[in-house]
């Protein structure tokens, strides 16, 4: 059961210059094996859900791509590697159900979104996450469920000690029991 890591990149100088702004790209090139889901696909680009980046569709020759604008947006993991107040976290944890929540009512589905924090952009002065949402069915790919991210951000992050810390236990709690029955955010 060989699975593959998500293999898009963040190229700072893939950017569109004009007058006045740079709009970087988050890139996924689609492989031959990889099949698009046209509802998720269509939803994604016909509609505009609050947290998740805008998708657009290329093809070069025979090469096809997606691309996702993240401009003035900084990975998850950057903001996640320092330390990590309690407003910052759930701000983040609440921006991302929100997020998924909002694309299920457009009927995309949730699997196809990318939990990790590589892949994950925030906006450094709201802390608003952007989701990158890959609507392609591949075996290779490797998917996390929200919930199964939440609890390893939750394990990994470094918190801000001056702040009374009760609430990380919660979450954990929280997380490790959705987890073990199985329930999803929205029910």
């Amino acid at each position: 059961d060989k699975q593959e890591e998500l293999t898009g990149t963040y190229d700072p100088e893939d950017v569109e210059n004009t007058d006045t702004i740079k709009v970087a790209r988050y890139t996924y090139e689609i492989k031959e094996t990889d099949t698009i889901d046209s509802l998720s696909f269509g939803m994604l680009t016909n509609n505009r859900i609050k947290g998740v980046a805008p998708i657009l569709f290329t093809q070069r020759d025979e090469t096809r791509f997606f691309k996702y604008n993240i401009t003035s947006k900084a990975q998850a993991s950057q903001v996640f590697s320092g330390v990590v107040t309690k407003n910052r976290l759930l701000n983040v944890i609440l921006g991302i159900t929100s997020s998924v929540m909002a694309a299920e009512e457009y009927m995309v589905d949730t699997s196809f979104f990318v939990f990790d924090l590589e892949h994950i952009y925030i906006d450094t002065t709201t802390y608003e996450p952007l989701l990158i949402c890959l609507p392609v069915i591949s075996e290779e790919r490797k998917t996390q469920s929200v919930q199964a991210f939440f609890r390893s951000l939750v394990f990994t992050a470094r918190y801000d000690q001056t702040e009374n810390c009760d609430y990380v236990a919660k979450l954990i709690n929280y997380f490790t029991f959705y987890l073990y029955i199985g329930i999803t955010f929205n029910q």
